[in-house]
């Protein structure tokens, strides 16, 4: 601990390569490190923090590492892990907590007006069931949203979109907790069983008078890919949006409109 307090120390030095906010986030991550993260993942975080002062201020062609790209590899796996702890911190009690809230509820707990929420969530962005349970309320600025979804975390892979209108003051009616996610009580459900989800929007179907397999919560990030399109959206912008590595995907397996071609004129006979 001595040690790494003396790095950041010699990390804040002027002319060492680093910005203002990138010192201040070094401050940050050590305190992070050193307050909570497990031992593992502190040990080898600080590891990381202590090779900072080896690498060149910028890279070369032949090796593109510098401070800065390491810093951020750093920063970036710090976010997640503690993300990941929040999470596991809001697990327990937090499903009995919510059977208690004097509310009309589904048969899983969850009250519908937070079912109705989420799904306006899920139609509005595309976002994968999964992430729009983990969607922090720091991922939500300026009207924008920007996050790492869980499927492409490893990659480091960041999805960043200006939010519709109609979603954000369904955002701002949500009720703060304490972890900052917009819905602990479906990250708690989806974290317990995965299945649960399925199984409580089922449920939902059937008390509208729909069959209960007749849709998916995955189904809502399909209609939002062939909406945007057929709204007239850049079909590139798109596949940004909803984080897929290739237009390809979107094109060929999201998109569900009409495919309108332009053929060439036929020869008069």
């Amino acid at each position: 601990v001595r040690e790494l307090r003396t790095q950041i120390d010699f990390l804040q030095r002027p002319g060492f390569g680093f910005t203002e906010e990138q010192q201040e986030k070094i401050r940050q991550m050590a305190e992070s490190v050193l307050s909570g993260m497990p031992e593992g993942m502190a040990r080898e975080t600080i590891s990381r923090i202590l090779q900072l002062g080896s690498l060149p201020v910028h890279g070369t062609k032949e090796d593109p590492r510098s401070r800065r790209t390491a810093l951020e590899e750093i920063l970036s796996d710090v976010a997640r892990e503690e993300k990941r702890q929040a999470v596991e911190s809001i697990k327990q009690g937090l499903l009995e907590r919510t059977r208690r809230w004097r509310t009309r509820t589904t048969r899983k707990g969850i009250p519908a007006f937070r079912w109705a929420s989420f799904i306006r969530v899920l139609y509005y962005t595309g976002l994968r069931p999964s992430d729009a349970c983990l969607l922090f309320r720091s991922e939500v600025k300026n009207g924008a949203v920007e996050l790492m979804p869980e499927k492409t975390s490893r990659a480091r892979k960041k999805v960043s979109f200006l939010a519709d209108p109609s979603l954000l003051p369904v955002l701002d009616a949500l009720p703060e907790d304490p972890s900052g996610l917009f819905f602990p009580d479906f990250a708690a459900l989806f974290r317990k069983n995965n299945s649960a989800l399925t199984a409580g929007f089922s449920a939902l179907l059937q008390k509208a008078g729909l069959p209960s397999g007749s849709m998916q919560l995955y189904a809502l990030r399909h209609n939002f890919v062939t909406c945007q399109i057929d709204s007239g959206a850049d079909l590139e912008d798109v596949s940004a949006a909803v984080g897929h590595v290739s237009t390809s995907t979107t094109g060929e397996f999201y998109y569900h409109g009409r495919r309108r071609v332009s053929l060439p004129g036929m020869a008069p006979i």
